[in-house]
């Protein structure tokens, strides 16, 4: 049984603001526990994981036009760290392919990650959204 931390990933959310758009920059260390069945046997091993994931905002920046600037395309970033609800939590669900009996052990992976709730924690009524994250990771790799 593994418990994989995952470093440090970024999310981002595009912001509509009318005639330009914005983006947030959203940095998390991720951390998922899941339990993990194998549905097969012999050379090629398909396998399913689900379980949570918690999510621990690292940093946040809101990017984007400034609207009460003077000169034309002017832009504002805004770090919004603190407006970040701390921990994230998150279902998440996978589906992998595993060669074991191979010196390398290599794998691969497709998982993906709903939001129980909304990651943006403000009291300011211009970011009064309800957000949740919904994340579709690929990976690969050698167990060694």
């Amino acid at each position: 049984t593994t418990i994989p931390l995952t470093a440090v990933g970024e999310h981002g959310e595009p912001i509509d603001q009318g005639t330009d758009d914005g983006f947030w920059k959203l940095s998390y260390l991720s951390i998922p526990l899941q339990a993990k069945a194998r549905l097969g046997v012999g050379g090629t091993r398909p396998y399913v994981k689900a379980g949570v994931e918690i999510g621990i905002p690292l940093a946040g920046e809101a990017d984007m036009p400034d609207l009460y600037a003077t000169e034309p395309g002017a832009r504002r970033v805004d770090d919004i760290k603190d407006d970040l609800a701390s921990p994230d939590f998150c279902l998440r669900l996978a589906f992998g392919l595993e060669l074991p009996d191979s010196p390398l052990r290599p794998f691969a992976e497709v998982s993906y990650s709903h939001g129980l709730g909304d990651f943006l924690d403000v009291a300011d009524a211009a970011f009064d959204v309800k957000m949740r994250h919904r994340i579709l990771s690929l990976s690969g790799g050698v167990w060694f």
